[in-house]
């Protein structure tokens, strides 16, 4: 998918108010119940579950699925011609890749988790890093798959469809938040306290607000968002003790920083051209 130019419309500037509003509130609505079944089977999906096991996470996270799939249904339910259209562009188009933007997308994140390892190092002793090449494979693949379906939802059909403009920094928040609480429950299942619940939706939300840029800024931004959500993942479970070192409460707080640095810098360049 290309970069969405200066003037070209949205879903929710060419499509009637109506179908928008029925097309989310059937995705999400679809998504919630397909995880609340998921959540609830946890317990017993639990039973399949080869110990120990290459990701680290409840069987529930298979929810990661629904988007990509609930979206494609969605689409075809509402008979959407527009939409079709859209979802074929995403598929079928052989479009040059924004290598700027595919660069990004893998350095950006590696590097949050990078300096995140460096100061948690700091902080306190680490486990020894451990990298075993087979598991970072097999990892590296599942969440390339699961990232792709996510971001066929949370980017490619709801945030389409509730921007208004190109960086839509509003409903990339409103979309962070939907994002970071529908994953609440599978962190409780997989043990986490409140404070690292809280800490990780704090960064969820920043994340997906890195990623609207992303997706907004270059060319093929689906795949960007896929890379970058993947290489995020990827570097979280990374982290020595299978990923259980990770502390989102320096994930956050970077995350936080990151965003109003560029903020800032944002600003800065803009203020520049207006004095231009």
């Amino acid at each position: 998918m290309t970069a969405r130019s200066e003037n070209e419309p949205l879903p929710s500037e060419i499509e009637p108010r109506t179908g928008i509003v029925t097309e989310t509130t059937l995705y999400l609505g679809l998504i919630l119940t397909g995880s609340g079944l998921l959540w609830g089977l946890e317990p017993v999906l639990a039973m399949w579950r080869p110990e120990p096991s290459p990701i680290p996470v409840p069987v529930s996270a298979l929810m990661a699925a629904l988007p990509g799939l609930v979206a494609a249904l969605v689409v075809r339910m509402t008979g959407s011609q527009r939409q079709r259209a859209f979802w074929r562009s995403i598929y079928l188009t052989n479009r040059r890749i924004d290598t700027t933007g595919l660069a990004i997308a893998i350095a950006a994140p590696l590097g949050l988790a990078g300096l995140q390892l460096l100061l948690q190092a700091l902080a306190s002793p680490l486990p020894p890093l451990r990298v075993d090449v087979e598991r970072v494979v097999l990892l590296a693949f599942a969440f390339v798959v699961f990232g792709g379906l996510e971001e066929l939802g949370w980017s490619s059909l709801l945030y389409e469809h509730w921007a208004k403009r190109r960086y839509d920094l509003g409903v990339a928040f409103g979309v962070g938040v939907i994002w970071a609480l529908w994953h609440v429950v599978p962190y409780l299942q997989m043990g986490k306290g409140p404070a690292w619940v809280v800490a990780q939706c704090v960064f969820t939300v920043g994340f997906r607000v890195g990623l609207v840029v992303l997706y907004d800024r270059f060319s093929a931004g689906l795949v960007n968002t896929t890379v970058a959500h993947a290489c995020m993942n990827l570097a979280v479970f990374t982290f020595p003790d299978h990923g259980a070192s990770y502390d989102p409460t320096f994930a956050a707080g970077i995350m936080i920083a990151s965003l109003l640095a560029a903020a800032a810098m944002w600003s800065r360049s803009a203020g520049e051209k207006r004095r231009w």
